[in-house]
C-alpha cells in the first residue's frame, strides 16, 4: 500500500467520525434524540405514560360537583345554624314530641283553638276558599271565624293532613318550629349586625327563649316573632349594611331585599299585635334611608335590582299590612280598659317569671298572685339576659352611639309593654300612641311589645360577650408572640423563668375563653321550661253519639271554653256545624247559651235555643254532671218534651241526644 492511500484512508475515517453522535462517555449505546436530557430535571420514565391523563366522563365530573356541593351546604354555617336551632328546640320543648298525635304542651283550652284554626284554614282552602271566614263553630252568628286575624301566613300548614291526630300533630310541630325560628332569625341578625358565633349564639337562645315567651305558649302568634329577626337580618345583608362596618354598598344584593319584604309581609300575617309595630318600624327605616340618601351630596347610583326589590317587597308588606289592620277594625270590638289591663305589663311584672319558667317558676308565686292577669303580666326577660346587658353598656363592640341607641330603644318599647300600667294609665306612652298612629287602636296585647324590648337586650348582650371575647383573643395573641420571642432568648434560667410567666398568663387567657362559654349556659338553663302537657281527649260519649246524621246546626253540653275547645278539636274530621266555640271574644249568642245551658230542657232554654237557630241539642251526661247540669240528667218531663215538640233521638247511659222542632 502506498502512502497516498494511507493518507486517503485516514481522511476517510475522520470524516465517518465527524458525522457520527457524540456518545456520553463511558457508555457504548447511544441516546435517542427524543430522550430528554439527563440534567434537565425531567422525568425520564414519562415517556412510558401518557403525556395527558384520561378526562373522566360527564357522569363522574357531575357526581363530583354533586359531591362538593353537598359538602359545602353542610357545611356551610348557616346550615349548621339552622340544625342546631332544630335540635335544641326539640330539646327544650321535649313535652311537644313526646307523643305529638295525643298532648299538647300548654292548656288544652288555647292549644286546641290554635290547632283548629289552623285545620279549620287548610279545609276551607282545600274546599271552598270562600268559606274562610265563615267557619263550623259560632253557628248562631252565622259561623264567624274566631280570631280571624290571626296565624293567617300559617294557613297553608292546615293542608297538609286531615282528622284529629293530624289537628294536634301540626300544632305541636308549629309550636316547635316557632321557638327554632326565632332563634335562627335571632342569630341571623346578630351575626349579620357584625357580632362573631359565640355572641350571636347567646343572643339567639336569649331572644328565643326569654322566659316571658313561656307564658305565652298558649298563642302561637306569640311565639311566632322569628319573621321579625330574620327579616331585618335579610334586609340588612341585601343593602350591606351593619353596625359594625357600616354601610358596603358592594354587598348590595337584591334577592336578599326582596325576601327580607317578603318574610316580614308574612310575619305581619300572622297577627297585628306584632305586625303592627313591625310595619311601623320598617316604615321608619325606610325615611330614615331615604333621608339619609337626600341629604348626602355625593349620593350612590341606586342599583336598579335592589330599588325593583325594595318597590315589590314594600308594596307587598304595605298590602298585607293594610288587609290585617281593616280585618282587625272589622271583626274586633274596640279594646276595653279591663282587656287592655290584663294585657299590660306594671314594673312589677318584668322582673316575675311566668310559672311555666323551670328555673323561676316556683319561686316567683307570690309575686305573680300580686299581679293583674298574672298569666299576660309576668313578662321577664331573663335575669342573666338583663345582667349581660347591663355589662354590654360598658365593654362591648358596639360603637358607643349604637348603645346610647339601644338603650334609648329598650325604655321605649318597655313604656309601651306597660300599657295601661304605665303613668296616667297608659295615656303616657301606649294610649298616646293610639290618638296619633293609624291603626294603633285595634291592638289589643301591650305586652307582645316586649319582643322589641328583649331583640335590643339581646343585641347589647351580644356586644358585651362579643367585646369580651375579642379582648382575650388579642390578649391571647399578644401572649403568644411574646412567648416566641422569649423562647428564642431563654437560653439563661431568668429568660427561662420569664417564659414560664408567660405561659401561665397565656393559660390564664385561655381559661377567660372558657368562660365565655359560661353566658350562653345561663341562658338556655333560665331559658328551661315547665309545661304540663296535658293530654288532649275527645269526650268518649261524643265520639259514640254517632250524629254524622244529625240535624245541623247542633249544641253541645256542656259549654263552656275548656269544654268547647275539645268540641271544636273533634269537629276537624268533617267540620259540623256547632254553636259550641271558644275566643277571646264570645259573641253574645254563646254567652246567653251558656247561661241558660244548665236548665235545659226548660221552656227558657228551649226558647233561647230555638231563637239560635239550634236544631239538636246533644247533652254528654257525665261531663254534664260535673258542670251542675242536673235537670238534664235526671227523669226526663214527657209532657214538657212534646208540648215544645223535642225528640229524643238517642238516649243511653253516656249521652242524650233530643232534635228540636
Amino acid at each position: 500500500m502506498s502512502t497516498t492511500d494511507v493518507t486517503d484512508n485516514a481522511d476517510a475515517t475522520s470524516a465517518v467520525r465527524e458525522q457520527r453522535p457524540e456518545t456520553t462517555s463511558g457508555s457504548s449505546d447511544e441516546v435517542p434524540e427524543t430522550a430528554p436530557a439527563a440534567d434537565d430535571g425531567t422525568d425520564p420514565w414519562r415517556a412510558f405514560a401518557p403525556l395527558t391523563p384520561k378526562r373522566p366522563g360527564w357522569i363522574v365530573r357531575g357526581a363530583d360537583r354533586c359531591l362538593d356541593a353537598l359538602v359545602r351546604f353542610v357545611s356551610h354555617e348557616w346550615t349548621l345554624a339552622g340544625a342546631a336551632t332544630l335540635l335544641l328546640a326539640g330539646a327544650m320543648t321535649w313535652p311537644a314530641l313526646r307523643h305529638p298525635q295525643r298532648t299538647v304542651p300548654v292548656a288544652v283550652p288555647d292549644a286546641a283553638a290554635d290547632a283548629w284554626r289552623l285545620a279549620w284554614a287548610g279545609h276551607s282552602l282545600t274546599t271552598d276558599p270562600t268559606t274562610f271566614f265563615s267557619a263550623n263553630v259560632f253557628a248562631a252568628e252565622g259561623g264567624v271565624l274566631p280570631a280571624a286575624g290571626r296565624l293567617l301566613g300559617l294557613a297553608p300548614f292546615g293542608m297538609i293532613g286531615t282528622g284529629f291526630g293530624s289537628a294536634v300533630l301540626r300544632y305541636n310541630l308549629i309550636f316547635v318550629l316557632a321557638f327554632a325560628l326565632a332563634a335562627f332569625g335571632g342569630y341571623a341578625l346578630v351575626r349579620q349586625l357584625g357580632a362573631r358565633r359565640l355572641a350571636s349564639t347567646v343572643a339567639a337562645v336569649a331572644f328565643a327563649y326569654a322566659p316571658w315567651r313561656l307564658g305565652q305558649a298558649g298563642q302561637l302568634d306569640a311565639l311566632a316573632v322569628g319573621g321579625v329577626p330574620l327579616a331585618l337580618a335579610m334586609l340588612a345583608r341585601g343593602h350591606g349594611w351593619s353596625l359594625r362596618s357600616g354601610r358596603r354598598p358592594e354587598r348590595r344584593h337584591a334577592g336578599w331585599v326582596l325576601l327580607g319584604w317578603l318574610v316580614a309581609a308574612w310575619q305581619i300575617s300572622l297577627g297585628v299585635d306584632v305586625g303592627l309595630p313591625f310595619a311601623y318600624l320598617l316604615l321608619a327605616i325606610v325615611f330614615i334611608m331615604l333621608a339619609g340618601w337626600l341629604l348626602r351630596r355625593a349620593r350612590p347610583r341606586p342599583r336598579f335590582l335592589v330599588v325593583l326589590a325594595a318597590t315589590v317587597g314594600i308594596t307587598a308588606t304595605a298590602g298585607v299590612t293594610v288587609a290585617m289592620t281593616a280585618l282587625a277594625t272589622r271583626i274586633s270590638s274596640p279594646v276595653g280598659s279591663e282587656v287592655l289591663a290584663e294585657a299590660s305589663t306594671p314594673l312589677l311584672g318584668f322582673v316575675t317569671a311566668p310559672a311555666e319558667s323551670l328555673l323561676w317558676g316556683g319561686a316567683h308565686a307570690s309575686a305573680r298572685a300580686a299581679l293583674v292577669g298574672a298569666g299576660n303580666a309576668a313578662m321577664l326577660p331573663g335575669f342573666f339576659l338583663l345582667a349581660l346587658a347591663l355589662a354590654g353598656l360598658v365593654v362591648s363592640v358596639w360603637r358607643p352611639r349604637v348603645r346610647l341607641l339601644l338603650v334609648l330603644g329598650v325604655g321605649f318599647s318597655a313604656l309601651l309593654a306597660m300599657g295601661a300600667a304605665a303613668p296616667e294609665q297608659g295615656w303616657v306612652g301606649f294610649r298616646a300612641m293610639g290618638r296619633s298612629v293609624p291603626g294603633w287602636d285595634v291592638l289589643a296585647a301591650p305586652n307582645r311589645l316586649l319582643v322589641w324590648t328583649t331583640l335590643l337586650l339581646c343585641l347589647l348582650a351580644a356586644g358585651a360577650v362579643d367585646g369580651l371575647a375579642r379582648r382575650s383573643t388579642l390578649g391571647s395573641e399578644r401572649l403568644a408572640r411574646i412567648e416566641q420571642v422569649l423562647r428564642l432568648r431563654a437560653s439563661a434560667g431568668p429568660g427561662r423563668d420569664r417564659l414560664r410567666g408567660a405561659r401561665t398568663r397565656a393559660l390564664t387567657r385561655a381559661g377567660l375563653r372558657l368562660l365565655l362559654v359560661l353566658p350562653l349556659v345561663l341562658v338556655i338553663v333560665e331559658g328551661l321550661p315547665r309545661y304540663p302537657a296535658p293530654m288532649v281527649e275527645v269526650p268518649v260519649a261524643l265520639r259514640a253519639a254517632d250524629l254524622d246524621e244529625a240535624t245541623e246546626p247542633l249544641l253541645i253540653l256542656p259549654t263552656g271554653s275548656e269544654e268547647d275547645a275539645a268540641i271544636m278539636l273533634w269537629s276537624v274530621g268533617e267540620f259540623p256545624a256547632v254553636v259550641n266555640g271558644t275566643s277571646e271574644d264570645l259573641p253574645e249568642s254563646l254567652v246567653r247559651a251558656r247561661a241558660l245551658a244548665p236548665s235545659f230542657p226548660t221552656a227558657d232554654s228551649i226558647d233561647a235555643f230555638q231563637d239560635l237557630g239550634v236544631r239538636t241539642v246533644v247533652v254528654l251526661r257525665e261531663p254534664a254532671a260535673r258542670a251542675g247540669y242536673v235537670t238534664a240528667l235526671g227523669q226526663l218531663d214527657e209532657y214538657l218534651i212534646a208540648s215544645y215538640g223535642l225528640t229524643v233521638v238517642r238516649e243511653t247511659s253516656d249521652v242524650l241526644v233530643f232534635t228540636l222542632p
